[in-house]
């Protein structure tokens, strides 16, 4: 199978607004690294290209597809590095060149120009209207996974499926924005939103006074039953809003049915329900739900609570139970019953796993119910336990969106409850999620709400454990002085035996080996090692072999250090920690790095800079994409050195960590270096040398200035600025 080419070109000139088209040029990247293993694709890219450039780049590298990304102003046009090329005229160049299957114009309100290029190329996506970068980046990322992915779509539906997962990869990412995108083919338009889903609408209905009543849960059901088999339809029915007194509802439905229901209620067929009025509405922040807050009505499934509660109970005695007090109680005893009855059930199935992971069927049925359990105060006794148990493997699994909110309403729950124990613990375990999200001052601050919980309930042992992971959170911002301080307090508190013992040693270790005393750090990373492995605790004694290999690679004993990394990682297999196996990976890709195995090196990074995105984990992504830009100079990639070294460099600062930021500004300025391109290496050694006065006070700073000092002394001695015939000066 011969390659086919990916031309990407890119376009943000110096006075638009910056777009996070590295990000998307590097997503795409990696998705074919990863997943194209039989090579089907080569990828170009070009950058800051001009309107000369265009046919020139189109005739030499003859693409399969091209991939055009920058700003797009509809039917002006889209926007290269000189101006605006209007659609017409981009149409008509693809009028006359040959071989190209498919264009992606991932740009705003690109549309326009999308429906005229259609008319001379098979396959043209384009954006309805402004889409923003995150969104965009979804959209490669789904689209390029299904071109590069083996599957059994058929070649003439390759790029329709492409489109399809690019708009489903919003999707998944809560964005509202998985509409925008538009293919055209063959004098087609595909519209994810019409082919995928039913557009919603909502209606409200006056009823007459004398509906109201106990029962009107019951009244209200009988209607929407109603409405379906009036209207024919199977699809689902919500019952959004109540409002008591002279009696209002508020439905969702779908579209297509607005009028015809409408027309309903105006002939009076609904007359027997009371119906006296019925009009679209926009939104419902009027309404008041007095019992429980949404009801499900289905036709021919006649009730659901919130559409899926019910298959997801696995056991059938639930199940058949749920049938019977359907006919004997009300829907709010109904709904409160079954609450309490699915998390005993779900209590019961965590409480048996101990230290083994969750099985998906319960990790599901309990994300899907907590927000309802912690919603009725029934439930508490069971919901606080699921919270505990589920916390610390939801943190393995990498769940974090899905699981902050959660947290977040356990914490609320546990305030009115007066329940300051589960309070304290569900303040750490999110202090620990924040920590590892990179958001260390939200980190330290829920900490400190943790370690006043367990000290009013006199809890000496959570009070401990909270102070060692504020101390490694205090490490991690450079804040010693503090860390120090708190595992002083701990040390004050812990008896010899204490398994949290481990983690300060850990902790120790850590603050050690930032001042750069590596056989110090050896030391208690060998301790918190033994004290974990007596505890039996797989997963830190995983933790203790990565940060001893960190320091054996910072004393060159490398095979000391591969041996480590190489047993933490296969103890991570074990416990399926696939973050924690990714930091392994990226630490190994060091020990490669360090010996000059450059091709080694990539794929441990690659893998674990996978990982890292998925997880959100900000600051290990600001640690590989730097460790990606240093390898790829040795390589001589430049581009794709570049990128990932900005990429670092935005993302240090946004953490919040001087001293790696001005490592990362080193590296690029050595780049720049490497290709000659001197005006901007001097300029990349000044930022470090600015940024190192924030800190003087720090260990190692003497060592880092006479290193930037070298290399801006080095530069700025060279007097003859070379740059190679055709290649761009990438921006500072």
């Amino acid at each position: 199978m011969s390659e086919k080419t990916i031309l990407i070109l890119a376009a943000n000139p110096i006075n638009t607004q910056r777009l996070g088209l590295d990000k998307e040029v590097r997503a795409i990247k990696l998705i074919l690294r990863e997943i194209d293993k039989r090579e089907k694709f080569r990828i170009e890219d070009e950058w800051a290209v001009t309107s000369a450039d265009l046919q020139k780049l189109l005739l030499v590298y003859k693409p399969h597809i091209v991939h055009i990304t920058g700003h797009g102003f509809g039917r002006d046009g889209i926007q290269l590095d000189d101006h605006v090329v209007a659609s017409d005229a981009m149409a008509d160049l693809f009028r006359w060149v040959n071989g190209v299957c498919c264009i992606v114009l991932n740009s705003c309100k690109s549309e326009a120009t999308a429906k005229l290029i259609a008319k001379h190329i098979k396959y043209v996506v384009g954006m309805l209207k402004d889409i923003s970068d995150e969104a965009a980046i979804r959209f490669s990322i789904g689209f390029y996974l299904a071109l590069a992915a083996d599957n059994e779509v058929e070649a003439q539906e390759e790029i329709e499926f492409a489109y399809r997962l690019g708009c489903n990869a919003i999707w998944l990412a809560n964005l509202p924005e998985h509409t925008i995108p538009v293919l055209f083919t063959d004098g087609e338009v595909l519209c994810h939103t019409r082919s995928v889903r039913q557009e919603n609408a909502l209606v409200q209905l006056t009823l007459d006074e004398d509906y109201d009543g106990d029962d009107i849960l019951d009244k209200a059901i009988k209607l929407l039953k109603a409405i379906c088999k009036q209207l024919d339809i199977d699809e689902e029915l919500l019952l959004k809003k109540i409002k008591r007194g002279s009696v209002e509802l508020i439905i969702e439905l779908p579209a297509y049915t607005v009028e015809p229901l409408l027309s309903l209620v105006g002939s009076g067929v609904l007359d027997e329900h009371r119906v006296i009025h019925a009009e679209p509405i926009l939104e419902t922040s009027d309404f008041d739900f007095p019992t429980d807050n949404v009801i499900a009505a289905e036709f021919p499934n006649l009730l659901e609570i919130s559409s899926t509660i019910y298959d997801l109970v696995t056991d059938e005695s639930l199940k058949e139970s749920q049938e019977e007090l359907q006919v004997s109680v009300g829907f709010p005893a109904l709904f409160r019953d079954n609450i309490a009855r699915i998390a005993q059930h779900i209590l019961q199935e965590l409480e048996g796993l101990g230290d083994s992971p969750i099985s998906p069927d319960v990790r599901d049925l309990a994300l899907h119910n907590l927000s309802y359990m912690l919603e009725h105060g029934e439930a508490w006794t069971f919901t606080r336990k699921i919270l505990v148990i589920l916390a610390p493997k939801m943190e393995q699994e990498g769940h974090r969106d899905d699981w902050i909110p959660l947290l977040k309403q356990g914490i609320e729950q546990s305030r009115y409850h007066h329940d300051t124990s589960t309070e304290a613990e569900l303040h750490f375990q999110l202090g620990i999620l924040y920590q590892l999200l990179g958001q260390f001052e939200g980190a330290g601050d829920t900490l400190r709400l943790s370690a006043t919980g367990f000290a009013k309930m006199g809890d000496r042992r959570g009070q401990i454990k909270v102070l060692n992971r504020w101390a490694y959170v205090a490490r991690l911002q450079r804040r010693y002085d503090e860390a120090t301080q708190l595992l002083d307090q701990v040390e004050v508190w812990i008896e010899d035996d204490d398994p949290e013992r481990a983690y300060s040693y850990f902790v120790q270790g850590s603050i050690a080996f930032d001042q750069r005393d590596w056989a110090e750090a050896a030391t208690l990373f060998k301790k918190s090692l033994t004290l974990w492995q007596q505890q039996e605790n797989l997963r830190m004694v995983a933790w203790s072999l990565t940060n001893l290999g960190a320091a054996m690679r910072r004393l060159d004993e490398y095979e000391e250090a591969i041996r480590y990394y190489e047993q933490a990682i296969d103890l991570f297999d074990q416990i399926n920690d696939s973050l924690f196996r990714a930091v392994a990976h990226m630490n190994l890709g060091n020990v490669y790095e360090a010996l000059k195995q450059y091709e080694m090196a990539d794929d441990l990074y690659t893998k674990a800079e996978f990982v890292f995105r998925e997880m959100q984990d900000e600051l290990r992504l600001a640690m590989v994409y730097t460790n990606i830009g240093v390898i790829h100079r040795h390589m001589q990639n430049w581009s794709w050195a570049r990128m990932s070294l900005l990429d670092a460099i935005e993302r240090w600062q946004q953490i919040g960590n001087t001293k790696s930021f001005i490592n990362a500004v080193m590296e690029l300025g050595r780049l720049y270096e490497d290709q000659g391109l001197y005006p901007q290496a001097t300029t990349k050694f000044h930022d470090a040398l600015n940024a190192l006065s924030d800190i003087k006070n720090e260990p190692g700073y003497g060592a880092l200035l006479e290193e930037v000092t070298a290399h801006l002394t080095q530069v700025q001695a060279k007097t003859v600025e070379y740059q190679p015939i055709g290649e761009r000066t990438p921006p500072p």
